[in-house]
């Protein structure tokens, strides 16, 4: 029971993580994206 529960987790967290991280990458960036346009409009 414990050694299948420990099987899903890690697949789950193998399939989860880079999820995750590929969101929050995107996320950053496109957050970046919309400071920078919102500087340059503010700078004309």
């Amino acid at each position: 029971m414990f050694a299948h529960q420990c099987r899903n987790s890690e697949k789950y967290g193998i399939n989860f993580f880079p999820d995750y991280k590929t969101k929050t990458e995107s996320f950053t960036s496109r957050s970046l994206l919309i400071e920078i346009s919102l500087f340059n409009i503010h700078h004309l």
